[in-house]
């Protein structure tokens, strides 16, 4: 079903390629993973413009290699396989205030809309606040 849905998809926006990013997938679990990822093998091979997306991202807070592994009982992935992920894989770690403050400063040149710092330090106690309730 997948397949297709995506499959209709490129060829709809063909010519051009079609790329698509897939949020939150390491929610899934078990056979619902195994499905999703059977349906998007299943259309790897006929990838391109107008057939199949070009490329897929998988994004979330675990990395789809670990999950893979483990669920091959701790065997590598093959690395024929077109889920070779983890050589494109990326961690992305919370902005810091040094790293906000320097966006808000781009986004005030860009929009004229100034950020008050007093907003600034705002962001900043919600943001330690939320880390400080994630489980570790």
């Amino acid at each position: 079903m997948l397949n297709t849905i995506l499959g209709n998809w490129a060829k709809l926006v063909a010519p051009k390629p079609l790329v698509v990013l897939f949020d939150e997938v390491d929610v899934l679990e078990d056979a619902a993973m195994v499905s999703f990822l059977r349906q998007l093998r299943s259309g790897f091979g006929e990838r391109g413009a107008g057939s199949f997306p070009v490329s897929i991202a998988l994004v979330g807070m675990r990395d789809l290699k670990d999950y893979l592994v483990s669920a091959k009982d701790g065997k590598p992935v093959n690395r024929g396989s077109p889920f070779n992920i983890k050589e494109d894989s990326a961690v992305l770690s919370n902005f810091s205030q040094e790293d906000i403050t320097h966006l808000f400063a781009q986004r005030t040149v860009e929009t004229g809309q100034e950020i008050t710092k007093e907003a600034l330090v705002m962001g900043s106690i919600q943001r330690s606040t939320m880390d400080s309730q994630l489980p570790i």
